[in-house]
């Protein structure tokens, strides 16, 4: 469903979330009367957040190396038309934690893919 550079990504676990943001200018601001005055550099910009309960050491490597130290790569996704869809995009945040050591669980794993 999800690729990065037209490799698979991993499947989640759990739901992707897709929010759609404006981005705005660190000009934005109150003036001296409590308006807020937004300054909009970018409209409707995509962010997916992916979520995975648990993975082995081996499927989280597989998701480290499909990243790489790319700054951007071609992010293939499911429109809300059901048609298969690409955009520029970053990896943005990204967690994780051991579960447990000996058998290389990890949990909550998790990173943001955001278009460019």
């Amino acid at each position: 469903m999800f690729q990065v550079d037209g490799a698979p990504m991993l499947a989640p676990d759990k739901d992707v979330a897709v929010v759609r943001r404006d981005v705005e200018s660190p000009d934005s601001g109150y003036d001296e009367l409590g308006v807020y005055h937004p300054i909009i550099l970018r409209r409707d910009v995509a962010v997916w957040t992916f979520r995975y309960s648990q993975l082995t050491d081996k499927e989280r490597r597989y998701l480290e190396e499909l990243f790489g130290e790319k700054t951007l790569f071609q992010f293939t996704y499911p429109g809300e038309d059901g048609l298969e869809r690409t955009c520029t995009a970053y990896r943005g945040r990204r967690e994780g934690a051991w579960q447990d050591a000996p058998t290389a669980l990890w949990r909550d794993y998790g990173f943001d893919i955001m278009e460019y």
